[in-house]
């Protein structure tokens, strides 16, 4: 995605990318999973502040500059 007035930087651990952390520029959760290719109901995703404390972020909901996001995959029903 683009840089534009709009976004912050984040830095973004996605299992579909090795789960190394690589920065980014994005201005809601839905970007992220876009960017990533993911689709929220296989996925947990984190999102931790700043100032180290964890948020809830809806897929509409605003990201925050220096928010860290690690998104992991699921568990089916097996727990695999």
């Amino acid at each position: 995605m683009p840089a534009s007035e709009n976004t912050v930087k984040v830095m973004v651990a996605s299992y579909t990318k090795g789960g190394v952390f690589e920065e980014g520029e994005f201005r809601t959760m839905a970007d992220v999973l876009s960017e990533y290719a993911i689709d929220v109901a296989d996925a947990t995703i984190e999102v931790t502040a700043q100032d180290g404390e964890q948020r809830n972020v809806a897929p509409t909901g605003l990201l925050r500059e220096g928010d860290s996001i690690i998104i992991m995959k699921s568990k089916n029903k097996s727990g695999r």
